[in-house]
């Protein structure tokens, strides 16, 4: 889950030095792969807007033995034993004053059209459903630590190697259904888009993927009759989720449409589902068997 992180990373610039430190024979984890990758890429990316001129980002993976006191008081974890992601950046830190809001979602310090707010807050929850936590130090001038932790698996619950679990062939579970349809996945962010493309192919399905709902508009007009849903997320820079959706529905009445975000009490959301522009909503970090059973309730 590192490496495709870094590479994402590597791929825009900023004359970053990645260091990779994984102590060796981890136990495994239970845990879902791609809501993982989503989490650790988006605390990456976060550690890099924090580094303008450049500088270090560190992982180190490791196995602690976490005590009650340790844990940060809105998270359920158990103390016992975890395997802690830590992401260590050079970068400006984070005042004190802000470090109580920056997993509030919507919060961001970045300039408006520049981002969600949505990254730590997605992290944040998928750290709780894995049964573990998330905890950020900081250091104005010097850098700053997050720490994603999940609980070490029973021994005989998993073979998994850290937090490189290896995917389940999720069309050959029980209660997991995919498909062969092809599906419009429309997502600003590139580290979510990617995963959810690559749940969506393991699960079988053709994706064509968009940047943005101007995007997905072009693709969905060039290819109405071959998508046969389209995914979509609520806030994206440019058009939003709300208008794409809006757009979709008027030149296809009758195909399905599923939004999705990562902030569920949005006032859109009840609008576009009471008024049938949309035909389902998902919450990011997507839940597998809630996505794929959606998934088939709409193309069956």
């Amino acid at each position: 889950l590192i490496e495709p992180t870094i590479k994402i990373l590597r791929g825009r610039g900023r004359g970053i030095e990645f260091l990779h430190k994984l102590e060796p024979n981890l136990p495994g984890i239970l845990a879902d792969q791609t809501q993982l990758q989503v989490a650790i890429s988006n605390l990456a990316m976060n550690g890099q807007e924090a580094m303008p001129n450049g500088g270090t980002m560190t992982f180190k993976v490791s196995m602690q033995n976490i005590e009650s006191a340790a844990i940060p008081a809105t998270f359920d974890a158990t103390p016992g034993e975890f395997i802690c992601l830590d992401i260590i950046d050079s970068g400006i830190g984070i005042p004190d004053n802000l470090l109580e809001q920056i997993m509030t979602p919507f919060y961001t310090t970045k300039p408006p059209g520049q981002g969600s707010g949505l990254g730590l807050s997605q992290a944040y929850g998928v750290a709780r459903q894995h049964g573990g936590f998330l905890s950020i130090s900081s250091i104005v001038g010097k850098g700053t630590t997050v720490r994603l932790a999940i609980p070490v698996a029973p021994p005989a619950a998993t073979a998994g190697d850290s937090m490189n679990v290896p995917q389940t062939e999720l069309s050959q579970t029980g209660d997991i259904q995919g498909g062969t349809e092809t599906i419009l996945l429309v997502e600003d962010s590139e580290v979510v888009r990617r995963a959810t493309s690559e749940l969506l192919s393991n699960l079988g399905y053709e994706v064509l993927a968009a940047s943005s709902g101007e995007e997905g508009l072009e693709l969905f007009q060039r290819n109405t009759e071959k998508i046969k849903v389209v995914l979509s997320d609520l806030i994206m820079p440019g058009m939003s989720g709300e208008v794409f959706c809006q757009r979709i529905r008027i030149i296809s009445p009758d195909k399905p449409v599923i939004l999705f975000s990562g902030y569920s009490n949005a006032p859109e959301i009840t609008s576009l589902l009471e008024n049938g522009i949309v035909n389902g909503f998902l919450t990011k970090p997507f839940n597998v068997r809630e996505m794929s059973h959606l998934l088939r309730t709409l193309l069956d």
